[in-house]
């Protein structure tokens, strides 16, 4: 993993420590407004035990140095990407005949997308058939014909979930000689997300006020074939308030299929109810379409620890049948950026 290096002395609560720091390679932030330096993961070297935090630094006025202001231990960090494929051979003995392959996304939290293609070698037969079938899935996930030489489908996918390939002719029409030769080739883009897993409210990434943050929103396919709508879908994050606080969540970038939504829920996991723009009786702020920004003020909270819950209002496409014909949908490669800015 590509790591930048810090500091080699950096003084915490009046303790010099002699060890460097280094970020890993994920999306810090800094707003020159405010000289906040927001780092969403960073570790010691030299610390045996590998901790992972994220940190809030604070410029000092027209110079280079930053004051520590606020980090906790992650629950959820960087990871290195695991952009890989391959590419298999095969070939069909007849028109019934069928080929079988499993296909396994890698452990990256924040998934990401299959692109599978199949080639006949034969110019003349411009029909070759692909099914994707999560695995212990009773139906199918794709299943068609281009009707061009080379078939290709995307589907979201889920961190360490795998999916079976069947390969075969859709018609015998075309003049066929045996053995079919075919190429299958297949590839994950990963889509690194610093704050995955963050599906739930248990797993909810700790980050801090008047920071920008970047994620995907992109669920991936599950074993039982479904794109989950709510629980996988959803993005929590943690906020702690030390005073009564106005909050304001400002929507920075969106996907353009993507109709940003928020709830405020409180400690004990119970729906805070708030008005302000862009409410929804009281309780749930939402974009006013897909691609819209929003700036919606949430309302005055008093001190403690609130939770965030980011989805989708918008019915989200989790696979592309004809590629190119079909375009990529916009939240496969594009994140959401957000900030919960304070005012008192």
């Amino acid at each position: 993993m590509n790591k930048t290096h810090l500091a080699g002395a950096v003084m915490f609560s009046g303790m010099m420590l002699s060890s460097s720091l280094y970020a890993e390679s994920c999306n810090a932030t800094f707003n020159p407004v405010t000289g906040n330096l927001h780092i969403p993961s960073l570790i010691v070297e030299g610390d045996p035990s590998g901790t992972n935090f994220w940190v809030d630094l604070l410029q000092r006025p027209g110079t280079l140095t930053f004051d520590f202001t606020g980090g906790d231990v992650n629950n959820a960090a960087c990871y290195p990407v695991n952009n890989t494929g391959a590419t298999i051979t095969g070939s069909l003995a007849d028109g019934d005949d069928e080929k079988f392959l499993t296909i396994t996304a890698p452990s990256d939290p924040g998934g990401g997308y299959m692109t599978v293609a199949v080639t006949f070698d034969d110019e003349q037969v411009t029909t070759p058939w692909l099914t994707v079938t999560p695995i212990n899935a009773r139906t199918a996930l794709l299943a068609g014909s281009s009707n061009e030489q080379t078939n290709t489908v995307l589907f979201e996918a889920a961190a360490n979930q795998s999916y079976k390939l069947a390969v075969k002719r859709w018609t015998s029409d075309d003049p066929t000689k045996y053995p079919l030769n075919y190429n299958l080739t297949w590839s994950f883009s990963s889509k690194m997300d610093c704050y995955e897993p963050n599906n739930t409210i248990e797993q909810a990434a700790k980050i801090s006020l008047d920071s920008t943050i970047e994620a995907f929103i992109i669920a991936g396919v599950m074993h039982d074939n479904y794109v989950v709508e709510n629980d996988d879908r959803f993005d929590w994050y943690e906020i702690t308030l030390d005073k009564d606080t106005n909050l304001t969540f400002d929507l920075l970038q969106v996907p353009n299929d993507l109709r940003m939504a928020i709830k405020v829920y409180n400690e004990s996991g119970s729906q805070v109810w708030f008005g302000g723009s862009n409410a929804t009786s009281f309780s749930y702020a939402r974009a006013d379409s897909d691609g819209a920004l929003m700036n919606a003020n949430l309302g005055i909270y008093s001190a403690g620890t609130y939770y965030i819950r980011v989805d989708s209002y918008s019915s989200l496409e989790y696979e592309v049948d004809h590629y190119p014909k079909d375009t990529i949908p916009d939240h496969f490669d594009t994140p959401y950026k957000f900030r919960i800015t304070t005012s008192n």
